[in-house]
């Protein structure tokens, strides 16, 4: 029995000496009553009691955000504080946020390794008016070439009166500022703190692939109030974002960044690479969604000396083509004394890592010669019983 309760004792001291010789695992807590959503009251001002659990670090705790002018924080006792909210007179109508956050403090004669934790908690102050007043959004959707933008308004009531009609103007430019067109919306009445929606389509025939502007406004019982969006016309193509344009020689790493241009699946998308009328590389195929991002690309080998060549990306997709001339730089090979300096600096980030496995090794050790000796005593004892 002494034995087994041995090897128990030995598993768990190793579990303890592995858990505080990693980084703390801990999920941070800030608890408190719930405060959120908040509704303004002019000169109102209100507590709140906190308390950190869940740490055996210093923490520090801060506010940011909307309203921080109007926040402060009691000093933080036991790991215990009050949130208190000074409300103003007046604030403009409208939703605001701040967080509460707090956060481990690294103690400065620490050498060891460690995960500092944080937690934050996120708050919605809420203003109204007893005057009529609201908040809207834009938003339209990219489109393909000769399908109608659908432009939709949100529009929420930030006062405790009803609003009669409210209704949306919506004008549209192109990258030079010309005005392209302008719809309207339907109307419609707003109820108090009510939401409500406005939509109208806009005719894009005629209009070429790129992106443009969207001037809305909302006029809403003799006031108005304005918003704006853009949105893409967009076609069956492949757009070069971005590529490297200088390597080294020899064997580099080549990529390219593509965007789909329209709102349908990209299928089959690669690109081949010529230097000097040569290709050198063909990349991998990817699929792209209705306007994603991706990247191709992958190892090409100049042998070439070091300057300037002409170069060709060719892109492939859905069985088109599009074609971008450049200049490729072929850079001399990094020598061997900047690749030591990179290896030392990458050594240095891996020191950290490797003196917390050093101190775990040499720990687990030590625990294993004191157990061996621990069970050799053990088997000592027992022999001596057994002669007797």
């Amino acid at each position: 029995m002494e034995h087994k309760m041995s090897k128990n004792n030995f598993i768990l001291l190793l579990c303890i000496l592995f858990a505080v010789s990693l980084p703390s695992l801990t999920a941070l807590s800030l608890n408190g009553p719930k405060l959120s959503p908040i509704i303004f009251e002019p000169g109102r001002t209100l507590t709140n009691h906190y308390a950190i659990t869940d740490t055996n670090k210093q923490v520090e705790v801060r506010v940011g955000g909307d309203l921080e002018e109007y926040i402060r924080i009691t000093e933080v006792i036991n790991n215990e504080f009050d949130l208190i909210i000074s409300f103003p007179d007046y604030l403009t109508p409208g939703t605001y946020h701040f967080d509460l956050t707090a956060e481990e403090v690294a103690a400065s004669e620490s050498g060891g390794i460690g995960t500092l934790l944080s937690v934050s908690k996120r708050f919605i102050v809420e203003v109204y008016t007893y005057d009529k007043y609201v908040e809207i959004s834009l938003s339209a959707p990219s489109v393909n070439e000769g399908t109608p933008v659908h432009f939709q308004f949100s529009v929420t009531s930030k006062g405790y009166k009803d609003i009669n009609f409210i209704q949306g103007r919506i004008t549209v430019f192109d990258d030079h500022n010309n005005t392209l067109g302008t719809v309207t919306t339907e109307e419609k009445p707003l109820k108090a703190l009510g939401s409500e929606t406005l939509t109208a389509d806009f005719n894009t025939e005629g209009l070429l692939a790129d992106e443009y502007r969207a001037d809305g406004i909302v006029f809403y019982d003799g006031q108005q109030k304005t918003a704006a969006t853009v949105f893409r016309i967009g076609q069956m193509d492949l757009l070069l974002l971005n590529h490297t344009i200088e390597v080294e020689e020899g064997f580099s790493e080549y990529t390219m960044e593509v965007l789909n241009n329209w709102g349908n699946e990209l299928r089959n998308v690669y690109a081949k690479l010529f230097v000097e009328g040569e290709e050198v590389l063909q990349t991998p195929s990817i699929n792209l969604e209705p306007w994603q991002q991706g990247t191709v690309g992958g190892i090409i080998n100049l042998e070439k000396n070091p300057g300037p060549y002409p170069a060709l990306i060719k892109l492939f997709f859905e069985g088109e083509t599009r074609e971008e001339s450049f200049t490729i730089t072929v850079i001399e090979k990094a020598s061997a004394e900047e690749l030591h300096a990179k290896l030392e600096r990458s050594n240095r980030n891996l020191a950290v890592l490797a003196s917390v496995i050093v101190l775990l090794t040499s720990s687990i050790v030590l625990l294993m010669v004191l157990f061996k000796r621990k069970e050799k005593r053990w088997k000592w004892r027992k022999n001596d019983e057994f002669e007797k």
